[in-house]
């Protein structure tokens, strides 16, 4: 048997929280939280790049009811709400999928771990290995020779023996000990008192929940004994309610899930889908992965553009350059300085630009500059402020800068006053507070 040929089977539902409660709060440009659907985006990204030639599909739950709530209309009782901010999240992870073209399924009435189940049923009927990517301890009962897990958390292989590590007994007998163990967080009774280290010794002393209830008076302990006879319908419910379904008719067969390398993705429905969530550091990465990203090429944005660059070394220059900018109603402005703190900073000049192909910089304070003989003359700090505060002050002209809070510290050390501003990275934070850096880059 070729790897080729594995199952790869995701707990979609399973990667969305651990999605959500691993990264802070994330929102896009219109508030739309998407803290979990950039988690799960990058870790679908690293599934497809660990498992291309492999079959792979992501599996969700549906609706939370399902037919073990015919059964225990208790049955998960417990859980709290999910958490509002999540919510409208499950849409635009599922969407996710569909724009990376991974095949994916969830059906009305079972959870995942039931759909999962029925594959690897299948999987070994027609001799082919699965992996399961979860860290559920539900889904351990499937393990054997062909089917192992995959922990995403600790990047760590769970096999039959990682099992018996864990629950005591082999993995076909993990529902026998879950049954008799209960379970608080899905609200499943179980017997009362029994613990996991007691449930598999009770179970590797009788084989089975029927043999021991049988035989429970053969239990040394006298309250041990006494809590499975009391409890032997909670625990036939029990037993019920922890065994997955392997039978499950499923609408996607194996034959049909095809290896990603095999598939065709559509580049553009993936930058679609990046750029509406605003995930440019997902781009960035995808723009160097020609086999994911098959056909994407960095767009220019902009037409190639000659900047010329002046240094304003004479006062009339500077009122020329004020009153285009005047005229114009706009500009971008930056300080030069020689410390970066405010106590003791002295300006050394200023930089002004109007339009993308001329940039201005006034020098006042480089000694540098007269020693190298690159600027004989320097405008004085008198005459730069009187000018700039023209700029400034000036309402109908809207200053653009970056940081610029720190600019105006320092003018307002020379008492220049500000009207109109804008601050790039203010702009930024407002319309992508989900990326970590708000730097020029």
């Amino acid at each position: 048997m070729t790897r080729h040929n594995r199952l790869i089977l995701v707990d979609g539902s399973g990667y969305i929280f651990r999605a959500y409660y691993a990264l802070p709060s994330m929102n896009r440009s219109d508030g739309t939280p998407v803290n979990a659907v950039y988690g799960f985006t990058n870790m679908l990204v690293k599934l497809i790049e660990d498992y291309s030639n492999e079959k792979l599909i992501v599996v969700f739950d549906a609706a939370r009811e399902n037919f073990r709530n015919e059964i225990y209309p208790e049955y998960k009782a417990n859980r709290g709400e999910t958490p509002e901010d999540l919510i409208p999240q499950f849409d635009l992870i599922k969407k996710c999928v569909t724009a990376f073209n991974v095949f994916q399924l969830e059906l009305k009435g079972y959870e995942a771990d039931d759909i999962i189940a029925t594959y690897t049923n299948l999987a070994q009927q027609n001799n082919i290995s699965s992996l399961i990517i979860s860290s559920d301890k539900d889904l351990m009962q499937l393990v054997n020779d062909k089917v192992q897990m995959l922990d995403p958390i600790k990047n760590r292989s769970i096999g039959v023996n990682e099992v018996i590590e864990k629950f005591g007994v082999e993995p076909s007998k993990v529902i026998q000990v879950q049954a008799l163990m209960g379970d608080k967080i899905d609200n499943i009774p179980g017997a009362p008192g029994i613990g996991p280290k007691i449930a598999a010794e009770l179970i590797q002393s009788f084989g089975n929940i029927e043999k021991l209830i049988k035989n429970y008076k053969q239990i040394k302990q006298e309250k041990r004994q006494k809590i499975i006879e009391e409890s032997q319908s909670d625990i036939r419910l029990s037993l019920d309610l922890v065994k997955l379904k392997k039978d499950v008719k499923l609408p996607i067969s194996i034959n049909q899930i095809i290896p990603y390398n095999e598939s065709s993705s559509d580049s553009s429905a993936i930058k679609d889908f990046l750029i509406e969530q605003g995930f440019k550091t997902v781009l960035q990465r995808l723009e160097n992965n020609t086999f994911i990203y098959k056909s994407l090429k960095k767009e220019k944005q902009l037409k190639e553009i000659e900047v010329k660059y002046y240094t304003v070394s004479k006062i009339e220059e500077l009122k020329k350059l004020v009153l285009k900018i005047s005229e114009l109603g706009i500009c971008a402005i930056d300080t030069e300085t020689d410390s970066l703190n405010l106590d003791k900073v002295n300006l050394v000049g200023i930089s002004l630009c109007y339009d993308e192909s001329k940039a201005f910089y006034i020098p006042i304070a480089h000694k540098e500059l007269i020693a190298k003989n690159l600027c004989k003359n320097q405008i004085s700090l008198n005459d730069l402020i009187k000018q700039i505060s023209i700029i400034c002050a000036d309402p109908a002209i809207l200053k653009i800068g970056q940081n610029i809070k720190y600019d105006l510290r320092v003018l307002q050390k020379y008492n220049v006053k500000f009207h109109s501003i804008a601050d790039t990275m203010l702009m930024s934070y407002a319309f992508e507070n989900g990326i970590t850096r708000h730097n020029m880059d």
